[in-house]
Parts: C-alpha cells; sequence; structure tokens
C-alpha cells in the first residue's frame, strides 16, 4: 500500500529519513507555491492531486503536514491516518495560537523574522544533536516567505472540530509548539519534543511497527 507523507511547515522528506514504513510504498507529497487566496482545504487538495484514490492507501502527517492529512482526508478516504507532532481540532490548540487568533501580531512581523531566529526555533523543536541543528537551520534559512506568512495564518485560524475514527496520533510529552496539555494522542512519547521523529524515531518505530 502506498503511503503518503506531509512533512511539517517548510520541511521536505528528510525529516522522515529514519522513519519505519515497513514494506509499504512512500510517497512524499511536497509543499506547493501558496494562492495567498486559497483556503486551507483547497491548498490541501492541490498537495492531494497525485494521490492515487483508486487504491486503499494511508496519510502520514507532521505538524502542519498532520493538519493538511486532516484536511485532505474530509475529501479522500485513507485506510489510516497517521499524525505526529501535530493537532487534530481546534481545540487542541495552545493558548499562544489562540491568544494569535483575537491579537494577529503574527502579522505585523517581518516575513524574515523566522529565518533571523534559529536558536528559538531550535529551543521550540527540541534540537537535539547538530545535525539536526544543521536542518533546521537550513529550513529556516530558505523558506519561502509569502509561504511562512500564509502557512502561519492558517494553522492560528484553523477552525476544524472533527476527525475520522481511522486517526492514529502519536505525540511527545516535551513538545513545545503544541503542548500536550491540550491534545488527545493515541500514543504518548516520554520527554519527546517537537523534532522526536528524528531524535526519538526508535521510540516512534516501536509505534509504528504495531500499526503499519
Amino acid at each position: 500500500m502506498h503511503i503518503y507523507v506531509i512533512s511539517g511547515l517548510g520541511a521536505d522528506e528528510k525529516v522522515f529519513c529514519h522513519t519505519y514504513f515497513a514494506q509499504h510504498t512512500v510517497v512524499h507529497l511536497p509543499w506547493l507555491p501558496v494562492i495567498t487566496s486559497q483556503s486551507l482545504q483547497q491548498y490541501a487538495l492541490r498537495m492531494a492531486a497525485t494521490i492515487d484514490t483508486g487504491k486503499p492507501f494511508m496519510l502520514m502527517g507532521l505538524s502542519f503536514g498532520g493538519m493538511v492529512a486532516i484536511e485532505i482526508s474530509k475529501v479522500y478516504k485513507p485506510q489510516k491516518i497517521i499524525l505526529l507532532s501535530t493537532i487534530k481540532t481546534q481545540y487542541e490548540k495552545p493558548t499562544y495560537m489562540k491568544a494569535l487568533q483575537k491579537i494577529p501580531a503574527h502579522k505585523y512581523f517581518p516575513l524574515t523574522w523566522m529565518q533571523k531566529m534559529k536558536t528559538t526555533a531550535s529551543f521550540m523543536f527540541g534540537v537535539t544533536s547538530s545535525d539536526e541543528q544543521r536542518l533546521i537551520n537550513s529550513y529556516v534559512t530558505n523558506i519561502d516567505a509569502a509561504y511562512l506568512k500564509w502557512s502561519i495564518d492558517k494553522i492560528i485560524h484553523w477552525q476544524n472540530e472533527t476527525y475520522p475514527d481511522n486517526v492514529i496520533h502519536i505525540h511527545g510529552s516535551s513538545d513545545r509548539i503544541f503542548p500536550i496539555q491540550n491534545i488527545k494522542a493515541d500514543f504518548v512519547i516520554k520527554n519527546g519534543g517537537h523534532f522526536m521523529l528524528m531524535n526519538k524515531a526508535g521510540e516512534v518505530n516501536e509505534i509504528l511497527r504495531k500499526i503499519l
């Protein structure tokens, strides 16, 4: 079966380099240039255009990619949806994101603000090695400013209220982007941060071996 994987905001398939997929065929759905007038679901369906929906398939979404996977599943019906380090509904958003819905300070930051905050990004993502640091540096340095602004706004204003029964959510207990206090996860990785797919890959893969 094909597993279509969606990385986190501005990231690529490298974040799945240690991930267990059993004997399934893995297809990475890359981020596309944004059309600023598009909704998140419209954008998600553009990403889903290459999915062969005539055959059974699964989705795996990391962080923002998990939200996109939920939006895709509203139109196409995957056999299983595996979510990593993400949220399933607006009710799982952290307090700071809920505050930004009311006071949209993020709209007034310069478009390159994230590119100058590598240390903060490393802390928030829970980076634990020099290889991870280099990967984060590459992502925050090369991310498209228009895509960044659009994506952050879509995350903050995501109003999803439901999710399919076939969702399996894996989350870290120490995630700083999406703190676990608001999240109902099926599996919790102890001391796992937002980058647990890389630095807690062994523990994540133990779960994936059970569910794939």
